[in-house]
């Protein structure tokens, strides 16, 4: 009976707690900084409402990642220490052979972040 109350009484004011919240963020930044047009509370709800539909909240679980990454991250750990010292080391070498031919193709793209432009030949 104590839980039903508690949840009863919690919702209206975490929703009210944190649509406030989106709608005061959202008025103060969007507008100057993207031009956007200023929202009313409800619309601040159903803005957040779509967000946690979108992205997953209330689920919970470790890390940034929530509940459904918590396995696949997990195996990967395990499969990692069930390496041989002599594999781990091939792994990260083609690892780091990934890593340098991405570094290596992004020097070519001068529209890349971060890249360096490689003046042309000839």
């Amino acid at each position: 009976m104590r839980t039903v109350f508690r949840v009863l009484i919690m919702t209206p004011i975490v929703f009210g707690v944190f649509g406030e919240l989106v709608h005061l963020l959202w008025n103060s930044l969007m507008p100057l900084l993207f031009g956007l047009h200023v929202i009313t509370f409800w619309q601040a709800v159903g803005l957040m409402a779509l967000g946690w539909l979108l992205f997953g909240g209330w689920r919970g679980g470790p890390g940034c990642y929530g509940r459904m990454a918590a396995g696949p991250r997990r195996r990967m750990f395990e499969r990692w220490h069930n390496l041989s010292p002599g594999d781990r080391g091939k792994l990260r070498e083609g690892m780091r052979t990934v890593r340098d031919r991405w570094q290596e193709h992004r020097r070519g793209h001068p529209e890349s972040p971060r890249s360096e432009v490689i003046p042309p030949q000839g």
